[in-house]
């Protein structure tokens, strides 16, 4: 009987003894995989960072600037770079998956397509070939693999959305135009009640709508000028966000409350065409790709 007690004994030692070392193990695997990662996050920035340099030479030397194709890939480089520094952060966290490094190759498809359609000089096409073979080892641990022959088409409106047609944009920045109108109209009438009155706060709002409606106007005049207007969508949304951080901490009248809601909504539709998403909390622009 002490000898069956004596062998128990060791076969549960030995059987904890195993799951402690199958537990070590682990971690060891998840930090060497983890560094890895991190060692090719850091050379593709690396190597981004020297496409962009060569790009920009490229563009200034080549018969191409300042034309249609020029404004493309002015859009495409900045989206894919954010799109990097959002799959770093994601990683920071442990929190990136196969959707995220997806992201990051569908806005290089958009660069590459660009290098497709244009000859630039040897050494840009070069620095992109580096940026892609850094992109390759980065998607192979997610088990993703990229097909960098596939068509993607170019922007087919002059203001640089993928999502919407160049109607559906002037449509939506009429409704920006008229709703910023009726909002302005309806928060004036709510601070001239009783209970709302308060200096400070109106002259603050005041300056605030009169920064949106100049970014607004500024959006219309580029829209115009068959511009791109993403950074100028970027402008109205920081112009927009102190309006909302304040209507959040103050409510007004219900009449406020529906213009606001609606013109933000409409704020939101015109971003989203640029792959933009408001945090309206925290007062800041990410990108969505």
């Amino acid at each position: 009987m002490k000898n069956l007690k004596r062998i128990v004994s060791v076969v549960v030692l030995f059987a904890f003894s195993v799951v402690g070392v199958c537990a070590q193990r682990q971690p060891q695997s998840y930090r060497i995989n983890d560094r890895k990662v991190s060692l090719i996050l850091q050379r593709l920035e690396r190597s981004s960072s020297q496409f962009r340099n060569s790009l920009n030479s490229a563009l200034l030397q080549s018969s191409i600037d300042q034309t249609r194709s020029e404004n493309d890939i002015n859009t495409f480089e900045p989206g894919f770079e954010t799109a990097i520094h959002q799959f770093r952060s994601q990683f920071g966290r442990h929190l990136e998956g196969v959707a995220d490094i997806e992201s990051v190759l569908g806005q290089a498809s958009l660069i590459n397509g660009f290098m497709a359609r244009n000859r630039l000089n040897t050494k840009v096409h070069s620095d992109w070939a580096g940026v892609r073979t850094d992109l390759n080892g980065l998607a192979h641990f997610y088990g993703v693999t990229w097909n960098w022959s596939r068509q993607v088409p170019a922007p087919t409106n002059s203001s640089g959305s993928l999502q919407l047609s160049d109607g559906d944009i002037n449509k939506l920045i009429q409704r920006l135009e008229t709703g910023g109108d009726t909002f302005r109209t309806s928060l004036t009438e709510a601070f001239g009640e009783t209970g709302y009155a308060q200096a400070i706060p109106e002259r603050a709002m005041n300056n605030d709508l009169r920064s949106l409606k100049r970014e607004t106007n500024q959006l219309r005049i580029q829209f115009d000028n068959k511009q791109q207007i993403s950074s100028n969508v970027e402008l109205v949304i920081a112009r927009a966000a102190p309006i909302d951080t304040y209507l959040r901490k103050n409510l007004l009248t219900r009449q406020v409350q529906n213009d606001w809601s609606s013109l933000r909504a409409d704020i939101n539709k015109l971003a989203g065409a640029f792959n933009l998403s408001p945090n309206w909390e925290n007062a800041r622009i990410r990108s969505m790709q």
